[in-house]
């Protein structure tokens, strides 16, 4: 009986610490995707202050889990507390819209369309995050991103220039690529890109759906800059020039006439050309066509490069593909 005893509690015990050491796993695996969560929509400095406001909140019993970090309160009550917001004097906000977006994802099926949006999307995501350029948003195809901020740099107009000079031919050779499954006129899609230099509030926004967000008159002359732009050009404020040319790169800057922006009457502007960046981006990419040279079959003597492109797509000389 004695030896049966023994072995029904070391059993017992077993199943227990068996039971507390898995909880305490899940516990470490939660914790881990709320922090990945977290650290998605916020900058680092702002994620600690909500991870640390939050382990205060629970701590007294208010707060438990991810749902209601995301949702502070009932029927989208804010939580108590200061708002989570800075003001940033001086940083380098972009706009990078694709033209062209609207017909040509008016006639293709929802996955081709978010094939597109996240091939371009996860490649900008990267070179963002080489060129510490923080994303802020994307607000349907508009890619939304800020240099500056949250850790402050004196080189923002710089690195933004590289950054969105980067992402134009990023966007020419991926759209090419894609043209094999979404159809040749994927290549004609181009961005068009706004930026402008000044001061930003930003913070964390808290409610319903919990974001990070930018405002302030920085944003609007954006996206002036943007709508008033080219497909494919880079077009800045002077405010943003001035900052190129304090850096000596005023070789990169071309003017422009003066444009009308909607709430923001006649706005002195200029086109940015980072020497260099295209080619680099670019060198493996034929100079032509700007495809891959493997992707496409036989090219037809005497037609343009869109009529090729269209042909192999309507499977007349099958593309031949090496990989």
């Amino acid at each position: 009986m004695v030896a049966g005893t023994f072995l029904m509690v070391a059993l017992v015990y077993f199943i227990y610490d068996t039971v507390v050491q898995r909880r305490n796993e899940m516990m470490i695996v939660n914790a881990a995707k709320s922090n990945a969560i977290v650290s998605s929509f916020v900058p680092d400095h702002l994620r600690d202050r909500l991870l640390e406001d939050k382990a205060e909140q629970q701590a007294r019993g208010k707060y438990g889990n991810l749902k209601t970090f995301l949702n502070d309160g009932k029927d989208g009550a804010v939580a108590p507390g200061r708002p989570l917001a800075d003001l940033f004097l001086d940083c380098t906000v972009m706009f990078a819209d694709i033209s062209g977006f609207t017909a040509w994802s008016s006639v293709r099926e929802p996955t081709q369309v978010f094939t597109l949006l996240e091939t371009l999307f996860q490649a900008f995501d990267k070179i963002a995050k080489k060129r510490r350029v923080f994303k802020v948003e994307t607000v349907g195809d508009c890619y939304v991103c800020v240099a500056g901020l949250p850790d402050p740099r004196a080189d923002h107009a710089i690195a933004m220039a590289r950054f969105g000079s980067q992402i134009l031919a990023r966007m020419r050779v991926l759209t090419r690529e894609l043209e094999c499954t979404l159809g040749p006129d994927t290549g004609d899609l181009e961005l068009r890109i706004g930026m402008h230099t000044g001061p930003v509030t930003a913070g964390v926004l808290r409610g319903e759906r919990t974001r990070f967000q930018l405002f302030g008159d920085t944003m609007n002359t954006c996206a002036r800059l943007e709508s008033s732009g080219s497909r494919g050009r880079i077009h800045t404020s002077k405010e943003t020039a001035d900052q190129i040319i304090k850096f000596g790169k005023g070789e990169w800057l071309e003017k422009r006439e003066n444009q009308l922006a909607k709430g923001k009457g006649s706005l002195e502007s200029y086109w940015v050309n980072v020497h260099g960046e295209r080619a680099r981006s670019t060198a493996s990419v034929d100079s032509d066509l700007m495809i891959p040279r493997s992707v496409y079959g036989p090219r037809v003597a005497g037609l343009d490069a869109r009529t090729n492109r269209l042909i192999d797509w309507n499977g007349k000389y099958p593309p031949v593909r090496d990989w």
